[in-house]
């Protein structure tokens, strides 16, 4: 992964060597026909790498430079120019600029594209490694985006993003021959009652009618690209969340028909292998039009994924790490037959061999369903070429095991030739291109009718875009009124002051006002406890009196066990109360006769129970003499002959005087 910081003085050194170099090396190719420059530009050539050695490196046959991979590539000044050279260089200041900007659950992928008519030209690429769990922390992804953005110049040219996935789902549909826009609506109802793209979820829909022939007159084929309302809603809000308003929204496999387009061996019919980390692109091509795409979901990580199961190895078990996994599968590539060997690890390059067959066996039986589905349908016999892109290509033995399943010979495209020289320098004479095919492939020009933005959000840029032209005489009329406003504004201020002080005092007073109904309200509760305070001193004072009452008049031979007075009725009786009053609510007599203001006094007369009868009636005639009580009568008696006891119940009711 690059590091983000700010290239230092020798690096701006070292990449101003770099493009030197590449001028030379140009200069001895170009000069086969003569072959006095050729030997002087191989001279120059010698004494540039002797003066430079520790600024290359050696790959393969051919030096490489090293050259940070944030530095804009230009060719040299002094080089000899052609005359469409010089009208080229001359026109530049003029050409538009469009960055294609790719994020995928592994990398982020920019390319910069300079384009002046029908030529275009890559200026600059970059990418980030997201391994190691990064992809999954969006934080971390906005704070990359945001680097890059700044260090690309997002703000200085168009961006237009790439999506894929398994929510980019594309279909070959037989319609009617109709107009355009009664094919719109045919496809928008379609989509309802029969084509159910991700179990009728949310999708915007594209359409390419094709021009191969159906075998009814009156039919064509149509290839309808949907991609899921939520994938574009969660794609641009990580966009925004770094900052980055895309002019466009365009799909894997129209970037790769855009960019395959340039390829100057493309065939009649082409076929094109993207395998990526998550999930695979299958492609087809007829001359100049993309005929269908399918997604796979298989991808680079799925053979290092299949090796994280548990191994056991002489009985022990060893589960590898991600980390591990991916180092094994860089090491020794995709291991299909058993061969001799073991890992750091110690495990055996046979058990190796065993976790990936059926993950490359999966790889090929999707793409072969793939194919038959297209032949099928088109009934192609044969493709002329069948391209090969993708970061995972670099995985060993992967190629030749395709092409042995397959029954085709796989090619890297090289559409670069016709992108200028500084891809072709940029991509490292081609090796890393195909890493950045789709987003080269977003920043050439699309049509406008393959853009996946919202509706609103096209509606916003074509706005803005068209508004751009108001610009001047929005600035003279601001000029104009410019003056006015200004005192507006002072007067605006002035009024905002002093309303504002309005407001600080208003509030003040809701505050006070708020704290004095506190206290209304604090001031009525303590009131009412003091209410209740009084009836329960007033009621505790007579209950006391009463008791002391009773208590002097009650004779020796008799026990007060229970003493009723007034309102003070025990549960039982409040129970009855509230059936009273229930009764009474509902115009009927009550059942329990419970009458305020009386005494009940219930007791056992325990000693010389023999006469028990006169004992009552002494004190019965002594609860009378005290003249608090009237109506002192016995409700109740009963004699228990085992215990010699009687129990009985007074009753009483309070004297008015």
């Amino acid at each position: 992964m690059y590091e983000m910081k700010d290239i230092d003085q020798a690096q701006e050194d070292q990449a101003l060597s770099s493009v030197r170099l590449m001028s030379l090396i140009q200069a001895g190719d170009n000069g086969n026909g003569n072959s006095k420059a050729h030997a002087v530009a191989n001279q120059s050539l010698d004494e540039f790498v002797a003066g430079h050695e520790e600024s290359l490196k050696l790959s393969g046959d051919h030096l490489e430079p090293l050259i940070p991979p944030q530095v804009e590539i230009a060719l040299d000044l002094s080089a000899p120019f052609s005359p469409k050279q010089r009208i080229a260089w001359l026109s530049r200041p003029f050409a538009k600029k469009t960055i294609g900007l790719e994020v995928n659950s592994r990398f982020i992928r920019t390319s910069k594209i300079r384009h002046y008519g029908k030529k275009a030209e890559v200026i600059q690429m970059e990418e980030i490694d997201l391994a190691s769990g990064k992809a999954s922390d969006e934080m971390v992804v906005t704070q990359y985006l945001k680097q890059m953005a700044k260090r690309m110049r997002f703000q200085s040219a168009d961006v237009v993003s790439v999506i894929g996935g398994m929510d980019v789902n594309l279909r070959l549909v037989k319609m009617p021959k109709v107009t355009k826009q009664d094919l719109h609506e045919a496809l928008l109802w379609k989509n309802k009652k029969e084509l159910h793209f991700f179990n009728d979820a949310p999708v915007e829909l594209q359409y390419i009618v094709l021009n191969e022939a159906s075998s009814n007159p009156n039919e064509f084929y149509v290839l309808v690209m949907a991609v899921k309302e939520e994938l574009i809603r969660q794609h641009l809000q990580l966009l925004k969340r770094a900052g980055i308003e895309p002019s466009k929204l365009v799909i894997k496999p129209v970037a790769q028909w855009n960019l395959l387009k340039r390829n100057p061996d493309k065939g009649r019919h082409s076929l094109m292998i993207d395998i990526g980390y998550e999930n695979s692109l299958v492609t087809f091509f007829h001359d100049d039009t993309l005929q269908f795409a399918r997604e796979i979901p298989i991808g680079g990580n799925h053979f290092t994924t299949s090796l994280m199961e548990t191994i056991f190895v002489d009985n022990v078990s060893y589960v590898l790490s991600w980390d591990e996994a991916e180092e094994i599968k860089q090491a020794m590539g995709l291991i299909i037959e058993s061969i001799e060997g073991k890992t750091v690890q110690g495990i055996p390059y046979s058990e190796i061999a065993v976790m990936m067959r059926p993950v490359a066996e999966r790889f090929v039986s999707e793409i072969k369903m793939s194919l038959d589905y297209y032949l099928e349908n088109f009934k192609s016999v044969t493709f002329d070429h069948v391209y090969i892109t993708g970061n995972s290509v670099k995985l060993k033995n992967l190629v030749p095991f395709l092409e042995r399943h397959i029954g085709h010979v796989l090619e890297a495209p090289h559409p670069q030739e016709n992108l200028g020289d500084a891809s072709a320098k940029q991509s490292n004479g081609g090796k890393n291109f195909i890493s950045f095919f789709d987003s080269i492939g977003a920043a050439l020009p699309h049509g406008a009718e393959f853009n996946f933005l919202p509706q609103a959000l096209k509606k916003e840029i074509r706005y803005r875009h068209g508004a751009s032209w108001l610009g001047l005489a929005l600035f003279l009329v601001c000029a104009v009124l410019g003056g006015i406003t200004f005192l507006m504004n002072i007067e605006r201020n002035s009024l905002n002051d002093i309303n504002e002080t309005m407001q600080v005092s208003l509030e003040q007073i809701r505050a006070q006002h708020s704290e004095f109904d506190k206290l209304v309200a604090e001031q009525t509760r303590l009131k009412t406890i003091e209410t209740q305070l009084k009836a329960e001193v007033k009621t505790d004072s007579l209950i006391s009196y009463i008791l002391k009452m009773i208590s002097n008049v009650t004779p020796e031979e008799i026990t007060v066990d229970e003493m009723t007075w007034g309102d003070a009725f025990n549960a039982i009786q409040m129970d009855r109360l509230k059936v009273n009053k229930q009764m009474q609510a509902n115009g009927m007599n009550a059942a329990n006769k419970i009458e305020p203001n009386e005494l009940r006094i219930k007791g056992v007369v325990y000693k010389d129970v023999f006469y028990a009868d006169i004992h009552l009636l002494n004190f019965i005639s002594a609860i009378e003499k005290t003249n608090f009580f009237t109506e002192v009568s016995l409700r109740e008696k009963r004699r228990d002959v085992q215990d010699d006891r009687l129990f009985f119940e007074i009753v009483s009711k309070k004297s008015d005087q």
